[in-house]
């Protein structure tokens, strides 16, 4: 990233400052002790102009400080445009701003903001209210914790984990009717083509105009169906797994044959055995002794395969 800019009002000492700052701009920021040694500020003279200097680029946007994940306070270059948004904030503004700003998709309540910053709650309060009026910051509700309330920058797109993803309506609720169509064409697809991989069905969807969800993905699509393949409407016929056990992307499904859609367990020779009353461990009739049930736990075997 190339240091920004230097205004020729800025003093020789706050351009110094800047372009330290812009180097260490990879590791999140840059110490104040690490500013003194850089810029040879020794005596206490020298820090005084260091930090006099440093006031100086803050009050004008191009520096802005900040904590670390290790709650140490860091100097680091905002560009020009970040700084005509944080025209007018003041240090708590600024510091609230910065940590909904480090949360990302993710978004942070509340709670967390008051433990970060040390805020009181009133003050927090009235600094998320200033934020939200100037539409820096946006409230959003996980699906996951309804009650709970989380902020992040407004023009960030909340994650999977608090949306819910593709399955879930704007109101947060799991939408049965989007799983059952998309079910339904998934088999209709894959019924034509014989066998299909889930980029395949995922590709039919999307450009046949089936569903109008741009936030389908490949991954949502495998849910639905290793759920058909759960119930026994599907299988898969091709597959690599990856070292957790997950099926690798490529994986082909298609329709179950009869015999495999017949759930194994309906199928026990004991439900019907006449003399199942009889039979114990170690008697003259017993499973151990059983051809019945031999054969049965033969053919359960090679289906498993």
């Amino acid at each position: 990233m190339p240091p920004p800019m230097i205004s020729p009002h800025l003093s020789d000492l706050a351009a110094r400052i800047v372009e330290v700052c812009s180097a260490h701009e990879s590791l999140g920021g840059v110490p104040q002790n690490t500013l003194e040694v850089k810029l040879g500020a020794q005596n206490a003279q020298q820090k005084t102009e260091l930090m006099t200097a440093l006031n100086q680029l803050m009050q004008t946007g191009k520096v802005v400080m900040s904590t670390t994940h290790d709650r140490r306070l860091v100097f680091r270059v905002q560009s020009d445009e970040q700084a005509a948004r944080l025209h007018g904030l003041d240090a708590a503004d600024r510091l609230i701003y910065q940590e909904i700003e480090k949360s990302g998709a993710a978004g942070i309540a509340s709670k967390d903001l008051r433990i970060r910053s040390s805020m009181q709650a009133g003050q927090l309060t009235k600094v998320l209210k200033t934020l939200e009026t100037r539409r820096l910051v946006r409230k959003v509700k996980s699906v996951t914790a309804k009650n709970k309330i989380l902020y992040m920058l407004a023009d960030i797109e909340p994650g999977k984990e608090i949306t819910g993803g593709a399955f879930y309506t704007d109101a947060q609720k799991f939408d049965h009717e989007l799983v059952d169509q998309l079910q339904k064409i998934a088999l209709r697809f894959i019924a034509n083509k014989e066998s299909a991989t889930a980029k395949q069905v995922l590709d039919f969807i999307l450009s046949h105009g089936v569903l109008v969800q741009s936030s389908l993905a490949v991954g949502d699509v495998e849910s639905i169906l290793e759920a058909l393949v759960y119930d026994a409407k599907l299988e898969v016929v091709h597959e690599t797994r990856d070292p957790y056990g997950g099926r690798k992307e490529g994986a082909k499904y298609r329709f179950c044959s009869m015999e495999q859609t017949q759930p194994i367990f309906t199928s026990v020779p004991c439900a019907v055995c006449p003399v199942f009353s009889e039979c114990t461990e170690g008697g003259d009739i017993s499973p151990a002794n059983c051809v019945y049930v031999g054969r049965w736990l033969d053919h359960a075997a090679q289906l498993s395969w």
